[in-house]
């Protein structure tokens, strides 16, 4: 029994012994796991922080100098444009940039081409101030800036239409015009010569700023008025042709003399009612140019008479007189309405091309525009009006192909926002 314990103690012991150094192996080996995890740690802590590099750095400052200049330059050269420099530092680093004078919609007027114009119509008012003054007003550099941004913004809104009706200046018309224009003064050096008294400018300046933009305008207008194009159908107006007497009145005359021209006036369209030929009686009593062709005034639209006679005529049935006299600052007129018509409007599309369109302005804090706005809406207003009073006798929808005396483009109806460059 005793022999049978003593065995158990002694296998325990070796079996304690086993385990020791199983333990110790363990535990060793944890030991060095623990020093190779522990060592990443300990050398990343013992690297040497990398500084960066001084060419890096001065590349970086660099840019930012840079970057603070072109901002510096651009708003000075903005202020500069903004007070119509003309240094050619200024002129040369606004082509550099694309800073210009203004635009509408993306058509652009280049600053060095709006200095050109300003010059050129200054100089214009310096040599006939008293045709300057008849026309435009004051020669002050507010009014001549403001002149030429509306011409040139709404010129060029004109001829990016040539797109939409697919026209452009050839160099043989271009030729054709040129010659014309050098045979009405006798020469390139009479034109030259003649161009640098008038606006400083030379012969090729003109054609590049004058001559080819007015031919394409004026073919992007006979495109137009063929009739044929969508536009051309869309945009119309009513049109009247009429005779007319005038029984003249000085605008000092007295109330005696007044009702004395009246009551002839009166006798005569009297006699017109009776039967006796109208334009024999245009002949004998009309005081104006057109008594020699039988008070034939031709045909026309809204906004070219004055506002008494053209409401008569817009209100009178066609081959009927007008009941009663028409009074205007003229005098007393017999009215007579012959034939109407409607026809493309030219202006009419333009106004309403403009009037969509969007303006940002250079080189002035001022809207050159607000006038022009205006002006087109009372425009329209009038149009409705004549609208309102055509009577239905004799109307017409057919559109003629006919072209008319190039219309006056006035620009109407944008909207200005300062440019944003």
């Amino acid at each position: 029994m005793s022999e049978h314990k003593s065995e158990e103690k002694q296998k325990k012991a070796d079996s304690a012994q086993e385990v020791k150094p199983v333990e110790k192996a363990q535990a060793h080996a944890g030991k060095d796991l623990g020093e190779k995890m522990n060592e990443p740690k300990d050398m990343a802590a013992a690297k040497p922080t990398k500084s960066k590099s001084p060419v890096k750095m001065l590349v970086i400052g660099f840019i930012i100098v840079i970057i603070f200049v072109l901002i510096g330059l651009g708003m000075f050269l903005k202020s500069q444009v903004r007070q119509g420099s003309q240094t050619p530092f200024v002129i040369q680093t606004t082509k550099l940039f694309g800073i210009s004078a203004a635009a509408i919609d993306n058509e652009v007027f280049p600053y060095d081409e709006y200095l050109a114009h300003f010059n050129g119509l200054k100089k214009l008012a310096q040599g006939n101030p008293d045709a300057f003054a008849m026309q435009y007003g004051s020669a002050d550099d507010d009014t001549i800036r403001d002149i030429i941004l509306s011409q040139q913004l709404v010129n060029r809104k004109i001829h990016s239409l040539a797109d939409v009706f697919d026209v452009s200046v050839t160099e043989e018309e271009l030729n054709t015009q040129k010659e014309a224009a050098l045979a009405q003064v006798g020469g390139i050096e009479a034109a030259n010569t003649e161009l640098e008294e008038l606006y400083g400018w030379t012969f090729d300046q003109y054609v590049d700023r004058v001559l080819r933009p007015g031919i394409l305008e004026q073919k992007i207008v006979e495109a137009f008025m063929t009739g044929e194009s969508e536009q051309a159908q869309t945009y119309t107006r009513e049109e009247r042709r009429a005779r007319h007497i005038l029984f003249k009145v000085d605008p000092e005359a007295t109330e005696e003399e007044r009702t004395a021209i009246r009551e002839k006036a009166e006798g005569v369209l009297q006699r017109i009612r009776d039967g006796e030929d109208f334009a024999a009686m245009a002949e004998q009593f009309g005081e104006d140019g057109t008594k020699d062709i039988g008070g034939d005034l031709d045909w026309f639209g809204p906004g070219v008479m004055v506002a008494p006679f053209e409401d008569a005529v817009f209100s009178t049935k066609v081959g009927e007189l007008h009941d009663g006299l028409v009074e205007s600052d003229f005098g007393y007129h017999i009215v007579r309405v012959d034939d109407r018509r409607r026809v493309p409007d030219f202006k009419y599309y333009l106004d309403n091309v403009l009037l969509d369109a969007r303006v940002r302005v250079s080189v002035s804090e001022s809207n050159p525009f607000e006038r022009i706005k205006n002006d087109i809406l009372l425009a329209m207003d009038r149009r409705e009006e004549i609208d309102a009073m055509v009577t239905e006798d004799g109307y017409t929808t057919d559109l003629v192909a006919e072209m008319y005396p190039e219309p006056e483009f006035t620009p109407v109806g944008v909207d200005l926002e300062p440019m944003d460059q």
